[in-house]
Order: C-alpha cells, then structure tokens, then sequence
C-alpha cells in the first residue's frame, strides 16, 4: 500500500469512525496549519501523514491522540537510528512534547513529583522524572488498568479520588507537598488537587488540554501564599524531537513497554474504536502489515 492510498484508507476511516465531512477537503500529507507556539513551519507543516485530532473532544495534540505512518515522520533532517524500530519512533513526537514541558521548569536531582494522569504522555513524565533522579514519584488516576501499568513500572499509585489522597502525599514528602505537580489531563480537578499537593514555591505545568470554555473557581489566595508557579506547555519544537530521540535511542526512556495493542493497516477502524473506548489500553499503534 502507497501512500496515497494510505491516505485514503485513514481519511476514509476516520471520518466514518468520529470527524465531521469537512475533514475530507483537509489534505493529510500536507498540513498548512501554522503552529501557534514554534515559528516558521514547526513540525505542524511537514510531508507526512499526520493526524492530529482528539478522538472525543476534537483538539489538537497534546492533548489528542494521534496517528502517523512513521516512515514519513522526519521532513528537517532528523534521522531515525538503524537500531530503533519504527513503533519506538513512533513515540518521539509525543515524547517531545513531554520533553518540552521538563525544559520550561526548574528541578534539581531527589526532588518529587505527582502525576495527575497517567496515560500514556503521563507516563512518559513519569518516566522523566525518573531519569532526572527524583526520589519520590506519585501516579495519580482513576483508571485502575492505568495504576496497575504504572505501578508495574515501580511508581507509587494512588486513585484521583482517594479521600486522604493529601494526606498520603504531604505524610510522604515530610509535610512540604511535591516539588512539581504535572497535569496531564484535562481535567481541571486534577488542577485543584495539584495546588493542594505541590510545595510552598512549589511548581504546576498544565501539560493536558482543558476544553474549550473549561472554567474552574479556585481561592488564588492559597496559590499566592504558597508562591506556586504554574507554567503551561503545548506541543514540541526541533529541538525537543532531537531531545526526545535521543532518550529513546539512548535507552533511557523505554517508550515501546507503554505500547500495549498493535493493529494493521487494514485494522485501522477497529484501532480508532479502541483508543476512544480507552479499555485496558496505554499506547496503541498502527503498522503497516
């Protein structure tokens, strides 16, 4: 299959299975969205085949989930290594974004962090934190297959909707909080919850996407008293792709465990049906058979 058809087979695919019919006059192989954070083309306006949407909401990545033939990921000169394979390539871009948020924030080795969602880019901060030395790392969600993944991973889990989720957190960093709180989920009770786990001069990134006209009231007194820095990051730059490679390809950051489902081409509906339901999933991937 070329791919022309490939295009074809996704368009068609995804259309049937969430968008709208506009979608058809949108051409995959060449985007012309400027990016609204990276100048000039950034990775938004590249010869691929890239899809960008989120399955529910209709946003774009970060957030979303996204499907790509992978032999078509690299138009600016960054070469995918012999020994890496094409699903752990696949997972650069997201990974990027991740590494993107790590660069906009102050941290230092043994620190501690809370995950606040752990799919699969939630992980992946996991999985930062973790290389960069930090002593103690919290996974929060409400998805116990998502717990269970991560505490496989040697993270210690708690469910979003413990009620002494504060207490054990505070109880385990010597009643200080978290040093960073990473949000990587839309939801802005996750937002809450953070402000209530970092540290005084603690610090919040607000890397999942809140829909659109998503409102939250909060008490800013307690966010100006603790002197909390909150920070959002969206996409990934150049930069931060060749970062992301490199921790892939250095084996520092093990992305294909969190590759949990694989589908061929000709599966592809069946893919999209399954990454919107989410059951018992982390990161699925389709290849070409």
């Amino acid at each position: 299959m070329d791919i022309t058809e490939a295009n074809k087979f996704f368009r068609k695919s995804i259309i049937k299975g969430f968008f709208e019919e506009t979608l058809l006059t949108l051409d995959f192989k060449k985007s012309n969205i400027k990016h609204p954070n990276i100048p000039g083309d950034g990775l938004m306006q590249s010869l691929l085949l890239h899809i960008f949407f989120d399955v529910d909401t209709g946003l774009d990545y970060p957030d979303g989930d996204e499907w790509f033939i992978v032999d078509f990921l690299f138009p600016y000169g960054i070469k995918i290594p012999d020994s890496m394979s094409f699903e752990e390539a696949a997972m650069i871009e997201p990974l990027a974004c991740c590494v993107r948020a790590w660069t906009k924030i102050s941290y230092q080795k043994n620190d501690s962090a809370v995950i606040l969602g752990v799919g699969s880019t939630g992980i992946m901060h996991a999985l930062l934190a973790k290389s960069a030395g930090f002593s103690k790392i919290f996974c929060l969600d409400l998805n116990d297959f998502r717990l269970e993944f991560a505490k496989k991973l040697g993270f210690e889990v708690i469910r979003s909707d413990d009620t002494s989720l504060s207490e054990k957190i505070i109880k385990s960093t010597d009643t200080s909080g978290v040093d960073v709180a990473i949000v990587a989920t839309g939801s802005l009770e996750a937002f809450r919850d953070a402000i209530k786990l970092v540290r005084k001069g603690g610090t919040i990134v607000m890397f999942g996407v809140p829909s659109k006209g998503a409102l939250i009231n909060i008490d800013m007194s307690i966010v100006y008293s603790k002197e909390i820095t909150i920070t959002t990051t969206y996409a990934a730059s150049d930069i931060d792709t060749k970062n992301a490679l490199e921790l892939i390809a250095s084996g520092k950051i093990d992305v294909k465990s969190l590759i949990t489902h694989k589908y061929s081409l000709e599966d592809s509906q069946k893919a999209f049906e399954h990454a919107k339901t989410g059951d018992n999933a982390m990161k699925i991937i389709i290849q070409d058979s």
